[in-house]
């Protein structure tokens, strides 16, 4: 299959007379496509974030995996997760690693609550929560008591 601008330099060889085929020339014309290149892949990976992002729902499961995914770095990881809200004034209360909440000076807290305000449904009230994560294993059993991650 042709890719233009992969093979731009072969189908320049192609389409010239053989009399201008000339190491100069070929090297000028790749040359001259490497910018189209460079902006035809800046266009694909704008292009696959705007995907994503025209994909992102309201719904809870969608809500936690583009959350861990952007702000986690690993969608299966659960480090923030949506649970209803506990009082009438919320909705929902989205729970946060306290790692997570409590990260230079609130510039990542500041981030999930302007995607939370671009991708909630309408009307809806949320509250961001920190949590300890709880470490548990036979260690733990140990001591006979939880112990959990405190940054």
């Amino acid at each position: 299959m042709f890719k233009p601008l992969r093979d731009y330099p072969r189908l320049a060889l192609q389409w010239l007379n053989p009399w201008l085929r000339k190491p100069a020339l070929l090297a000028l014309f790749e040359l001259a496509s490497k910018p189209i290149e460079n902006v035809y892949h800046a266009f694909r990976a704008y292009l696959s974030k705007v995907w994503v992002r025209a994909n992102i729902t309201s719904q809870v499961f969608a809500l936690e995996y583009y959350l861990n995914q952007e702000f986690v770095g690993d969608s299966t990881v659960n480090s923030m997760y949506v649970a209803d809200g506990d009082t009438a004034d919320v909705d929902f209360v989205l729970f946060m690693e306290y790692k997570n909440y409590n990260e230079k000076s609130g510039e990542t807290l500041r981030k999930v609550e302007n995607f939370l305000d671009t991708y909630k449904l309408a009307g809806y009230r949320y509250r961001v929560q920190p949590y300890y994560k709880e470490l548990t294993g036979p260690w733990s059993r140990k001591f006979g008591k939880k112990f959990f991650w405190k940054f």
